[in-house]
């Protein structure tokens, strides 16, 4: 999936949309030029004129509950981190009744031993 800035009016896209690989490409004062705005950001005007044209910024309420929670980034790393508690927890449960088992084959051993001796 391309990322893009990308505006939109009555489902239309923009003439000031832009890949964001191309911006990368494009110089600074080419893509302030491109995007109708410069260093200081949108005057007051050219903001008041876009509400109008094209209306708030909306989001998903997925895409918002993403961003609540944090970057993408932190949400992978916490989903990570919770599959590695649930590998590890399985791993000391499977040691466990390892344990166990030895155990009981020691004092099984242990007892047979006694028995031959008496």
């Amino acid at each position: 999936m391309m990322s893009m800035i990308v505006l939109v009016k009555d489902g239309q896209m923009d003439k000031l949309t832009i890949s964001l690989k191309e911006a990368e490409k494009t110089p600074v004062d080419g893509l302030f030029r491109r995007l109708s705005t410069g260093p200081d950001g949108l005057s007051g005007e050219e903001a008041a004129r876009r509400l109008q044209v094209y209306g708030p910024n909306k989001m998903s309420p997925l895409l918002k509950s993403l961003l609540n929670f944090g970057r993408l980034e932190d949400f992978a790393i916490m989903a990570l981190l919770f599959i590695n508690v649930i590998v590890k927890y399985a791993q000391e449960k499977k040691a466990s009744d390892a344990c166990d088992v030895l155990k009981l084959l020691i004092y099984g051993i242990l007892e047979r031993e006694k028995v031959e001796l008496m």
